[in-house]
């Protein structure tokens, strides 16, 4: 149903009446429906057909007052009306990421607030069905930053080249290739312990210069995989652009891929190579340079490199108010242990034997707050609350995972999510630092969508599986687009076919749940192995 008379509006299209009076004297717009001959035909209860300067349009009810900019006056009807406040100067009108303090000060409704958003940020929320026309430059994305009482499943957003484009406090953040958005370049300091005390050489206090930081870093003989991670304890953006030596890594161009879930993460940037069997021969000794796009003052980094790919996975399951489950109940329940059997059995189709399974209780105050997963941002901030699993070396190499009630995102059937693909390895405590799975379906029996007869548990494993595999550098076999993953051997799907007619249907990373999709490639199984949560 479109928007009623006196509601903002940008374009026509979105009005019932018809009409977006866009004029100086009404700001924001004003929807209507022009040249009306009765009240009758106003499509607002209680609303009026009036006449105002030398325009005739239905007025809308105020309710009980008017927005900025307009004054709520009685009507010949007797109904009090919103009609532009003439005594008032007419508001600014300034497009998306243009700065501002108030609504009204906005072409598209919605001023999104300092300090979150410095000096203020114009947007439309909720653009995916009308898009954003109302500047030149701007793009409708999900929202990269959850705002404290605006609720968004979209906005509207500044589009950028690189961070030159956007105002001070903001970075560009590539959707694309050579498209990014300006967004805050602001988050929560990771909480890291003093450098000397990981049990792996973390160097720190490097600084970026004119919004540029390198950093040298040397891969020895017989390397077949490397993990290298930056991490800004200001809180700062990290934006990978380029790995320069004996091998060019272009993170901004054909090599997009591998620098997606640092532009997540914020200000954690974790960069593996290879992420497909046909990277392989690009990873070759010697000394390279990592290109990164930060104004942070304060980074840190670390490099990991194998010469084996690995066999073994640790994770480390965090109960987060999910009912009846708990770390102390958990190595006996029947529920756990048909969902980590399942995990196993799953994950040993690509070589990869589950090891070390550790049990932990969030704390309550965290527990409480995420038990259901509204949005996610919820997701990324749980990884702040992991800590260290043990103190060697090999006890970092293990993956978090966060059980929680239920998952009710708006617009949304996730019910299991992973912060990147691939994720953080060996540091916790940091943004996005394992993934979460719903915990209704453990322990159930349902109907499924065929009539078939569901094991949630089952279906348990197979989502957190799922997850698990983003985690560790999978994505999708095929997108519902037709787009499919950097691995040879994995079946692809046509638009067309999908999704019940789609070759890689019974795939653990077939982007539908089902616990039937729980089989691996060779090649997926080297991905899983190159990562260095991997061990042997």
């Amino acid at each position: 149903m479109g928007k009623i008379d006196g509601d903002p509006c940008i374009r026509s299209d979105e009005c019932s009446g018809g009409y977006c009076v866009r004029r100086g004297e009404f700001p924001g717009g004003y929807c209507t429906q022009i040249n009306c001959a009765s009240d009758a035909e106003c499509t607002r209860p209680e609303g009026a057909c009036l006449q105002f300067d030398n325009l005739r349009f239905c007025a809308g009810a105020c309710n009980p007052t008017c927005r900025a900019g307009y004054a709520c006056v009685e009507a010949e009807n007797g109904v009090d009306v919103c009609v532009p406040d003439l005594e008032e100067p007419p508001p600014l009108d300034r497009p998306t990421g243009a700065a501002c303090t108030a609504n009204n000060e906005c072409r598209g409704g919605l001023c999104l607030r300092h300090p979150g958003w410095p000096d203020g940020y114009c947007t439309r929320r909720n653009c995916e069905n009308v898009g954003c026309n109302d500047s030149p430059s701007s793009e409708c994305i999900p929202p990269l930053a959850e705002t404290p009482g605006v609720t968004l499943s979209s906005m509207c957003t500044l589009t950028c080249g690189d961070r030159s484009d956007c105002r001070a406090g903001y970075a560009c953040v590539l959707l694309t290739p050579g498209i990014g958005v300006c967004i805050p370049d602001n988050a929560d300091a990771p909480p890291l312990d003093a450098p000397a005390s990981y049990p792996f050489d973390l160097t720190c206090g490097l600084a970026s210069t004119n919004g540029a930081l390198s950093i040298p870093f040397t891969l020895p003989p017989n390397t077949t995989s490397f993990a290298i991670t930056a991490v800004a304890r200001d809180g700062r953006y990290l934006l990978p652009r380029q790995v320069t030596g004996p091998q060019t890594w272009d993170l901004d161009g054909a090599d997009f891929r591998y620098a997606e879930t640092a532009r997540r993460l914020i200000n954690v940037a974790p960069l593996h190579v290879p992420l497909t069997p046909l990277h392989a021969d690009r990873v070759i000794a010697g000394d390279y340079t990592l290109e990164i796009e930060t104004a942070s003052q304060d980074a840190c980094y670390y490099l990991f490199t194998e010469v084996a790919p690995g066999n073994l996975l640790d994770i480390n399951i965090y109960y987060t108010g999910v009912a009846g489950y708990s770390a102390a109940t958990a190595p006996n329940n029947p529920d756990i242990n048909a969902m980590l059997t399942k995990i196993g059995t799953i994950f040993a189709t690509g070589g990869i034997s589950l090891a070390t399974v550790r049990h932990f209780d969030s704390p309550p105050g965290v527990s409480s707050a995420n038990r259901i997963i509204r949005n996610f941002e919820q997701i990324y901030q749980l990884g702040l609350t992991t800590q260290n699993p043990g103190p060697n070396l090999g006890d970092r190499f293990s993956l978090n995972i966060f059980i929680v009630q239920e998952f009710r995102v708006p617009d949304s059937n996730a019910i299991g999510v992973s912060p990147g693909a691939p994720g953080v390895t060996a540091l916790h405590g940091v943004r996005g630092a394992g993934v979460v799975m719903e915990g209704a379906y453990l322990g159930q029996v349902f109907m499924g969508p065929n009539g078939e007869v569901v094991q949630g548990n089952e279906i348990s494993a197979t989502i957190l599986a799922h997850e698990v595999g983003h985690f560790l550098g999978l994505d999708h076999t095929t997108e519902q687009s037709g787009a499919p993953d950097m691995i040879p051997d994995t079946p692809q799907c046509s638009a067309g076919q999908f999704p019940d007619n789609c070759p890689d249907l019974g795939n653990l990373m077939f982007p539908f749940a089902s616990p039937d999709n729980d089989a691996l490639t060779a090649g997926q199984g080297y991905v899983i192995g190159a990562n260095p949560v991997t061990t042997e």
